[in-house]
């Protein structure tokens, strides 16, 4: 394991729990005391990044043509490069 990944992996493990701290809110009228605590932020995380995701994949699926295609990645030669640009 790359030393970022075992970062990553510390992050995830850490993520909303007391190791990266937190807030706690509490209700004036009530008193009821509610703890929240802090996201990790990182990328790889499901639970801060999930949503995100999400949201990234429905709008890419809302730019699709209504039509069945194929995307496909190819190189050209080098002497097409000022063409292609």
């Amino acid at each position: 394991m790359t030393s970022e990944q075992a970062q990553a992996a510390r992050a995830i493990l850490d993520c909303r729990t007391a190791v990266l701290g937190g807030h706690c809110y509490r209700c004036d009228s009530c008193g009821y005391e509610e703890i929240s605590y802090n996201s990790c932020r990182n990328r790889s995380c499901p639970k801060c990044q999930g949503n995100k995701a999400v949201e990234w994949v429905e709008a890419r699926r809302e730019e699709l043509l209504p039509v069945q295609y194929f995307h496909t990645v190819f190189t050209l030669p080098a002497i097409f490069n000022v063409i292609a640009q």
